[in-house]
Formats: structure tokens, C-alpha cells, sequence
């Protein structure tokens, strides 16, 4: 092994470091975890959050860390390796599933992951491991925030290094997922991912609006399975939505931003069959579904539209129903549309205008001075923002719609079914009270059509912008 470990660090970082975007939160798995723990603290300007998942600082034991692998085990499992690799490894992955639920299950998908490798790059990674340790980098040069995330029955980080981490550091979190291995991400996918997306929220994003995105991306999760039987109209806007779409023939790469479900984003991925079509959702509840249910798009991701996770110019063509809405802001859904567009990149999506659900507003209005209904952006505000940050205008169109409901109830159960929860901050906090909403009812009343039916409005923005 030619290097030290501090140089191997130091090799592996500025290679990352090289793809990455000036600022990011870095997440690190098992020894990706050390790797990010160094760059967090020799690189902290850089960093606006560290995440480690099954991760040890130190992974063979030394005086005062007796939490990992004894010498002796690292010695003889090394001595294996060279021996036998292939039982050597399937032995090791066996050591990840070990302890956690539908172990059998986890076992078979990470076996099928098994492919030919070099030996030699194994043992160099196994020195690496052996080398390092890190603990002092946590005790100080960390100076972001910092969630740890260990599984309760893992073989490999033991899980009693929880209190030795927050004895390192008392201001950086500890997460334990109980019945899961070092393979957590994949056996307990959903609560990883739901802590963290609520430590980004909580530690690294905008306070005032990290409340909203948790409930948002909680909403929309728990509605997955009743979200495609009560979306009629939205299935029609992102119908209608990519009808607009200009001329795409590039191979690269298209992303649906706000999926939801992925049925269009199925849709797109069958129509544009040389790109490589990726999902993009806050909710983790609706990727999980549409992974089950959807085969023919190269990927889903669970992120934040604005904060996407994508490298800068990395994008040709973004598409986005009826996603703008549920942002806090215009300008950083723009800007990252921008940030991760490639040259002429194509940006075509479809939002809700401000004269939606206006006889809600004003049957509410009737009732109180709280905000029962989502604001929306009107189309001069959007496009002085478009304006703003470069964008070329291709096409940009409004249009209304309207739905007819017998009773205001069908609609509210439209909307619980769909997880469209109102999320403005001026919202009443706790239950509305029966007699506030038989006032809304009766208020609706005066909208009721000659054909005894009561509408709904809804107005759309649509908008074709290149960068």
C-alpha cells in the first residue's frame, strides 16, 4: 500500500470535490462515512451538513474506542479475503443483513450485487480502514451539522458507538433504527430517509419553512395508494402539460420533478425512450409506490425541488406538473432549475394561478380571517422571476377549469385523498369546530350553479422556458 491513510483521504476528497457543487450536504455510507468525515473537516466551507449512516470513525479497536473490530478479526478476515474472495465477500454481505428485519429477503437482493473485483483494491481498502481514525475530527474540525444514523443489530458498526459518538461531539445527533444491520438504507429505507429529510430541514434549511416541508412530504407519503383514484384533474394538467412539450430528441438525461406517483413519469420515459428518465419527490411514500409499481424509468430520487440533487449543467430537459405550488419559494425553484440545466436545456412545467379555489377563499372568508386555502403565484410575478434569472421564454399560457361537486364534502375528501393539505402559515392551528364549518358550507352555497351543481375553479399557468 504506496500511501498513508491522511494521503488516501486526502486523494479520494479532492476527486469528490471536483464533482461537486460549491456547497452541499454530504452523506457518507460504512467507509463513505470516513471519507465525508474528512472533508468535513479539512474542506468545512464547503460543507453545509454532514450525514453518516453505519458509520464508525474508527473501525479497529483502540485504547479508548473498544467499539469496533478487534485487530485479530480485521487480520484474519483480511487473510480470508486473499484466500477465497468471492465466499470471503458473500460472507461479508451476510454480516450486513444479520439482525435485520426480512433478513433472508436483504440477503438475496445485496448477494445479486455481487460482481468481479480486483483483490487488490480491496485489501488497499481494508488497509485504509485499519489506518484511519478519525475521532479527532468529530471532537473539533467539524464545525457544520452533523446526524449520525446506526441500525440496532448491526455486525459491523456496533451500535453501542452511539454514546461514544455524542461524547465526541454533543451537538451532533444520533439516530438508532432498531431491527435494522449495517445495510440500514435498504431494509429500513423510509425512516432514513423521512430522519433525513427532517435533519436537513431542521439543522441546514430555512426554519420558518421546515415545518411546512415535513408536513408536506408526510401528506403526500400516507396518500400514495388513494393519490391516482382521486387525481383526475391533475392526471389531465400533466397530460396536457407534455402535449406542450417542444421537440426532445437528446439522449441525456430528463427528470420529473414533483412525481408524485410516477404515472406520467412512466408516460415520459415510454415517450422519450433514448433519454434516461429519472423521478424526483419530497414524499418518500409516493417513490416507494411508484418503485413498485412503475418498471421503465431509469430512477427515483427523494429530494427537495429546491434543493435538487443533481450536479450543475447535468440536466437537459426538466418537466414539473403542478409542483411550484408547494414550494416556498419562486426564485429557488427557478434558480436551481437553472443551476442544473445544461446549455439550451428545456424547462417546461404547469402551476396553479392565484384565482384557483377562489370561492373557498371566499366562503372562508365569510367564516374568519385565517387562511384556509394554498396562495398561488400570479403569472406577472412568475415571469418578472423568469426574467430575473435568464431564462428564454418559449411559450407561456393560462387556461380554466372547472369542477362540479354535489356537496363541498366530495371535494374535501377529494383533497385528503390527494394529501393537498392547506400548509400556509397563517392556517387556525388544531380542528376546525363544527359550527365554523357548517358556516363555510352554507357560505359555498352561493356559488351553487343552475345545474345544482357547486364549482371549483381552478387556474393554470403553463410555461415553456430554455436556459
Amino acid at each position: 500500500f504506496s500511501f498513508t491513510c491522511q494521503d488516501d483521504l486526502a486523494a479520494l476528497s479532492k476527486m469528490l470535490l471536483s464533482v461537486l457543487p460549491e456547497k452541499f450536504i454530504l452523506l457518507g455510507w460504512s467507509m463513505g462515512g470516513m471519507i465525508a468525515g474528512y472533508i468535513a473537516s479539512h474542506y468545512p466551507s464547503r460543507l453545509q451538513g454532514l450525514i453518516t449512516v453505519a458509520s464508525n470513525p474508527c473501525y479497529v479497536q483502540r485504547d479508548n474506542w473498544s467499539h469496533a473490530m478487534s485487530l485479530s478479526d480485521f487480520k484474519g478476515f483480511k487473510k480470508k479475503l486473499t484466500s477465497n474472495a468471492l465466499l470471503t465477500l458473500q460472507q461479508f454481505v451476510g454480516m450486513q443483513c444479520v439482525g435485520s428485519r426480512d433478513e433472508r429477503q436483504l440477503l438475496r437482493q445485496l448477494r445479486s450485487y455481487i460482481m468481479p473485483v480486483d483483490i487488490d483494491v480491496l485489501r488497499n481498502g481494508l488497509d485504509l480502514l485499519a489506518q484511519c481514525d478519525q475521532r479527532s475530527c468529530y471532537q473539533s474540525n467539524v464545525d457544520v451539522p452533523v446526524l449520525h444514523i446506526l441500525g440496532g443489530e448491526d455486525q459491523l458498526v456496533p451500535v453501542d458507538i452511539a454514546h461514544d459518538l455524542v461524547e465526541l461531539n454533543a451537538n451532533h445527533k444520533v439516530v438508532v433504527i432498531a431491527e435494522a444491520g449495517h445495510a440500514v438504507f435498504i431494509s429500513h429505507g423510509g425512516l432514513v430517509v423521512e430522519n433525513i429529510v427532517a435533519f436537513v430541514n431542521e439543522s441546514v434549511g430555512d426554519s420558518e419553512s421546515a415545518l411546512d416541508k415535513k408536513d408536506i412530504a408526510r401528506s403526500f407519503s400516507l396518500a400514495a395508494k388513494s393519490y391516482d383514484g382521486a387525481a383526475g384533474f391533475q392526471c389531465r394538467v400533466a397530460n396536457e402539460l407534455l402535449s406542450r412539450a417542444p421537440p426532445f430528441t437528446k439522449s441525456g438525461k430528463l427528470i420529473d420533478l414533483g412525481c408524485g406517483t410516477g404515472l406520467i413519469t412512466e408516460q415520459i420515459a415510454k415517450r422519450y425512450r433514448q433519454a434516461q428518465v429519472y423521478g424526483l419527490d419530497l414524499a418518500f411514500g409516493m417513490l416507494d409506490y411508484s418503485r413498485y409499481c412503475r418498471s421503465s424509468v431509469s430512477g427515483w430520487l427523494c429530494g427537495d425541488v429546491e434543493r435538487l440533487p443533481f450536479a450543475d449543467n447535468s440536466v437537459d430537459f426538466i418537466y414539473s406538473s403542478l409542483a411550484l405550488q408547494w414550494c416556498s419559494s419562486v426564485d429557488r425553484y427557478l434558480e436551481e432549475a437553472k443551476r442544473v440545466l445544461s446549455a439550451d436545456g428545456i424547462f417546461l412545467f404547469a402551476t396553479l394561478g392565484p384565482k384557483t379555489f377562489y370561492e373557498l377563499r371566499q366562503a372562508w372568508g365569510d367564516v374568519d380571517g385565517y387562511s384556509h386555502v394554498n396562495r398561488f403565484t400570479d403569472m406577472k410575478r412568475l415571469t418578472d422571476s423568469i426574467r430575473a434569472h435568464g431564462f428564454a421564454i418559449e411559450s407561456l399560457d393560462h387556461s380554466f377549469e372547472l369542477q362540479h361537486y354535489e356537496k363541498v364534502d366530495q371535494f374535501a375528501r377529494e383533497l385528503k385523498a390527494l394529501g393537498a393539505n392547506n400548509i400556509n402559515k397563517g392556517r387556525a392551528k388544531g380542528l376546525t369546530g363544527k359550527s365554523k364549518y357548517q358556516k363555510f358550507i352554507d357560505s359555498y352555497e352561493k356559488f351553487r350553479q343552475s345545474n345544482g351543481m357547486l364549482p371549483v375553479t381552478y387556474e393554470v399557468l403553463w410555461i415553456c422556458l430554455r436556459r
